[in-house]
């Protein structure tokens, strides 16, 4: 693959990025709307033993009773 077809795809793929930024920010505020946080509000994390960082309260073994 030459360089003019590997700028061809970064324009595209910039130009992707740019026109979905509307859609990205509309579903990321919807979710913390969801999740009742304000826009700007720091959401905790607590590193669980396997290394994850989740919300604090929330399970991730399900499996295990």
């Amino acid at each position: 693959m030459g360089a003019a077809e590997l700028v061809v795809l970064l324009v595209i793929g910039g130009a992707c990025y740019v026109v979905l930024a509307p859609l990205r920010r509309a579903i990321v505020r919807r979710l913390l709307r969801r999740r009742g946080h304000r826009p700007g509000q720091v959401i905790p994390l607590v590193r669980n033993s396997d290394g994850v960082y989740t919300p604090p309260g929330r399970k991730t073994d399900g499996d295990k009773r």
